[in-house]
């Protein structure tokens, strides 16, 4: 636009990660960032980090949670997967979704009443899920269930639609799939996860992991009971940055 000042291109390449540091320090704190940031600096030798499993026990009972006014909790299916439609990453998201269903996954999901847009949805499964960073499966046991790959769109963020949803899928499985523990992952930066769930949650263990140079992950734990299985696979492409603080649960 006529009469309007352009960034040089010097100045974009310095003003590209600073506001990346900044929408990261608001969104996940400074604790997430600083991790982040040691991460990307080590990053040409190392693949390092940690996260915490997480469980919670159904039969225990679920805290009280507001409903969020014209947010509708319910299951997804198939042939709704066209409310992915205009979501970051969603032509991956389909593939993922597609690829999902097929393998008997569930989703759950929080409408917007008002627009029929998809506010937060998370996916659950009973056969088995892929954490990339440990390139292991993570696998539940009998009457358990791995929830992952939580999305909550930005504009619907800090209404706590992800506590009313996360209720919902939580007392569904419970009340109609006989899920007696509800799994998650959270790596160990995201103190905002951690604190959001924290009425949900509570740690069962937690799993180092390190690969230097590219070579095999090698990861670390604490002989634990109630951790799920951790089943080695084929190696494949860590997950990209933008998934690192995904929520969990």
């Amino acid at each position: 636009m006529a009469g309007r000042l352009q960034p040089l291109p010097r100045m974009q390449v310095i003003l590209k990660p600073a506001h990346r540091a900044w929408g990261l320090w608001r969104e996940f704190g400074v604790r997430a960032t600083i991790g982040l940031a040691l991460k990307k600096l080590v990053s040409p030798v190392a693949r390092m980090g940690s996260l915490y499993l997480m469980e919670c026990d159904l039969p225990s009972g679920l805290p009280e949670v507001k409903p969020v006014p014209g947010i509708v909790a319910r299951e997804a299916f198939l042939e709704e997967i066209h409310l992915l439609d205009g979501t970051e990453n969603e032509a991956e998201k389909k593939r993922d979704a597609l690829q999902r269903f097929k393998r008997g996954d569930r989703w759950f999901v929080g409408i917007d009443n008002s627009t029929g847009k998809l506010a937060n949805f998370r996916w659950v499964t009973t056969a088995w899920e892929l954490v990339p960073e440990l390139e292991r499966n993570v696998i539940p046991k009998a009457g358990q269930a791995f929830i992952y790959a939580l999305y909550t769109a930005p504009e619907y963020r800090r209404r706590g639609i992800d506590s009313f949803t996360r209720q919902y899928t939580y007392d569904l499985l419970y009340r109609t799939a006989g899920i007696k523990t509800v799994l998650a992952t959270i790596f160990a930066e995201n103190t905002v996860s951690i604190q959001a769930g924290k009425k949900f949650l509570r740690k069962i263990g937690r799993v180092w992991y390190l690969s230097i140079l590219g070579g095999p992950t090698r990861v670390f734990w604490w002989p634990n009971p109630n951790m799920p299985a951790l089943a080695p696979v084929p190696r494949s492409a860590p997950s990209a940055e933008s998934q690192l603080f995904d929520k969990a649960g």
